[in-house]
């Protein structure tokens, strides 16, 4: 046999090599890079209208709508009613009359110009003392009473007309005094009673006096009081056979004030007689039904 040249046996064993660890799998030294798919993707537009989704908003973010009521300062101050007697509601208090109204005839002092109000106990029933009076409405303390007869220990609370709410059905409507007639008492008045104080005519108020009280008046004329406020307790002071409060009411010229007020008393002064007078029967302060001004409070 012919033997081969050493140059060709020396590239068929390199071959033979190759072949051999191409063979075996052994990762090419820069392998080529995998193709990226050709699928296309597609991203949605978000839109941001309420129709796009259905999830729910996160609370941090979710629209607070806030209601806030329509608050008419006046009705907290001075316009709200209250009743007379604590713990009596209003709408129960006629249950507690034990004298009515009863309006005098023109020029005369005679009895029942008010409405008594009584807390009654045991069987029989008897009249107590102690039940705490309170303010029918908000205003400034007009008068003063310190135990004088008739109406023993007494207050008396000015509220403006013009700051009355109309839910209060002062009906009929609060009559105005006719100057150009003369106005004749039965009662004897010092002659000064008919003074008054200068005012705007057209300036008139809602008077409502608290009378018998069983201890004398804390306050000062001119004191601001609130509705509900306690004025005193329920009691027997001045011509009271027994204990009740008598609660009178009247609508006359603004801004007036009583120092004292008495009457039927020899110990009573001018001053005292004239304000009496001034207050009762002068014609200047109209009388008005206290039921009126309680019931228009819950019809």
């Amino acid at each position: 046999m012919k033997k081969l040249p050493d140059s060709i046996y020396i590239q068929r064993s390199i071959l033979l090599v190759v072949l051999l660890l191409l063979g075996c799998g052994v990762p090419s030294p820069n392998p080529p890079a995998s193709p990226l798919p050709t699928t296309e993707i597609k991203t949605p537009t978000a839109t941001h209208t309420a129709a796009a989704t259905n999830s729910p908003i996160p609370p941090q973010k979710r629209k607070q709508t806030i209601v806030t009521p329509t608050i008419d300062l006046r009705d907290e101050t001075i316009l709200d009613l209250c009743s007379p007697l604590a713990g009596v509601p209003l709408s129960e208090i006629t249950d507690a009359i034990v004298n009515p109204f009863h309006p005098p005839r023109t020029g005369s002092d005679d009895p029942h110009q008010g409405i008594d109000l009584a807390e009654l106990k045991g069987n029989p029933r008897i009249a107590v003392s102690g039940l705490e009076i309170q303010s029918v409405t908000g205003g400034k303390v007009a008068a003063i009473i310190d135990g004088s007869f008739p109406y023993g220990y007494a207050v008396m609370i000015e509220t403006p007309l013009e700051d009355i709410n109309e839910e209060w059905k002062l009906h009929p409507s609060p009559p105005t005094p006719d100057s150009t007639q003369p106005y004749i008492s039965s009662l004897t008045c010092p002659e000064e009673h008919d003074l008054i104080p200068e005012s705007d005519p057209d300036m008139r108020s809602l008077y409502l006096l608290y009378a018998h009280m069983a201890e004398p008046p804390r306050y000062r004329i001119g004191e601001d009081v609130t509705c509900g406020q306690m004025l005193g307790h329920i009691g027997s002071s001045g011509n009271a056979l027994n204990p009740h409060l008598h609660l009178e009411t009247r609508i006359g010229p603004a801004n007036m004030q009583f120092a004292g007020m008495a009457h039927y008393d020899t110990r009573a002064t001018a001053h005292e007689m004239g304000n009496y007078c001034l207050w009762r029967v002068s014609g200047k302060f109209n009388l008005i039904d206290p039921t009126i001004i309680l019931a228009g409070a819950v019809e």
